[in-house]
């Protein structure tokens, strides 16, 4: 299709200008020292919109005199609630590396990172505007004693048979960690199920082209890339768009042929999920990284069985029924919940060296 050769050449255009091919290890990499663990997370803010009125997109709802009712105290009280998460995340200290979605802006970024507890931690930011009709978009903060961005690119989720039809880009952020080994993450949020499931499954599909398009321009240049791809993916580890489209492997024997594996998938398995949805369990956010990571063929490696969800006690619904131990929220419908946080509970991995 014209929309993918247009992504691919710009991608492999791009990339080959920036792009720094590590040294590959010729002998399988050592047991990682305690010292060199890296966590990765991803989380779904739920609709972390600042207070102001911004007139280049549909933010309405989330004002003062909207329907959320959304003041700068709720505001400020949104960010203590999210930083209290990331300050926790993955390990004591946070994480080193944390895609995010359903943030307005750079200026609600900065503020998050500028909270009493994450101001010490030494976040950085990548951001960029997204088309979204609701104004939302992915954002990526790193710990910049740990990680030096070095190039960043946007690439929209492009439907030419309908132009009405509009998404979240997919960021695309490559650098170093450690001042020593080459990554590239990829934060996403694909289009949701509001429409219906069947009826917007072609929507996701496009987006795991899309991303499965970057993927591979770069795997074309380095075939032991590290590359890990995290996001709100809006479909199971088992569904067509990430198993089929994007080729995201469910065990290691997958992975080796489709050059990805789904970090997730084994927790899908046992009946865990992020969030829930009429009582059950769904596993829309994932953490998948490039086989290189997994055979050996890379330096950094996933350490097997890392990945997780992040769902303490605090954090949980107590009510019984269909909704407990569901995420505490921010918003039950458009009732407000003081000690809530998010509709998702994050996800982690953790990579060693």
């Amino acid at each position: 299709m014209k929309f993918v050769k247009t992504i691919l050449f710009a991608t492999a255009l791009l990339l080959a200008c920036q792009v720094l091919v590590a040294e590959k290890p010729k002998d399988a990499p050592k047991s990682p020292d305690k010292d060199k663990v890296v966590t990765i997370a991803f989380y779904n803010l739920e609709n972390l919109f600042d207070a102001k009125d911004d007139p280049k997109i549909n933010d309405e709802e989330f004002l003062p005199n909207g329907t959320y009712q959304w003041t700068q105290e709720r505001y400020k009280h949104k960010l203590d609630q999210m930083a209290k998460v990331i300050n926790q995340l993955g390990d004591e200290d946070g994480p080193e590396i944390l895609g995010m979605c359903e943030v307005e802006n750079r200026g609600a970024m900065e503020d998050l990172i500028g909270t009493a507890v994450l101001k010490k931690k030494g976040y950085g930011i990548v951001h960029a505007d997204s088309p979204d009709q609701r104004g939302i978009d992915v954002a990526f903060i790193y710990k910049t004693k740990r990680f030096t961005p070095l190039y960043q690119q946007s690439y929209p989720v492009l439907f030419p048979e309908n132009k009405d039809i509009v998404t979240r880009d997919i960021l695309l952020v490559k650098g170093i960690l450690d001042k020593k080994i080459d990554v590239t993450f990829i934060v996403n949020h694909w289009p949701s199920r509001r429409d219906g499931q069947d009826e917007s499954t072609f929507k996701r599909e496009r987006a795991a082209q899309t991303l499965r398009t970057v993927v591979d321009s770069i795997l074309r240049m380095d075939p032991y890339a590290n590359i890990v791809m995290m996001g709100d993916l809006n479909d199971e580890p088992g569904d067509v768009s990430v198993n089929k489209t994007l080729k995201a492997g469910r065990d290691s024997i997958e992975a080796v042929s489709t050059k990805l594996y789904n970090c997730m998938a084994p927790i899908k398995a046992e009946g865990r999920g992020t969030l829930k949805f009429k009582g059950g369990w769904n596993l829309f956010d994932q953490m998948i990284v490039s086989s290189a990571m997994i055979t050996n063929k890379s330096l950094l490696q996933y350490v097997n069985g890392s990945a997780n969800i992040y769902n303490p006690e605090f954090m949980r619904e107590t009510t019984e029924g269909d909704w407990k131990d569901a995420p505490k929220r921010t918003f039950i419908g458009k009732k407000y919940v003081e000690d809530g946080y998010s509709d998702h509970f994050p996800v982690y991995i953790s990579l060693a060296y």
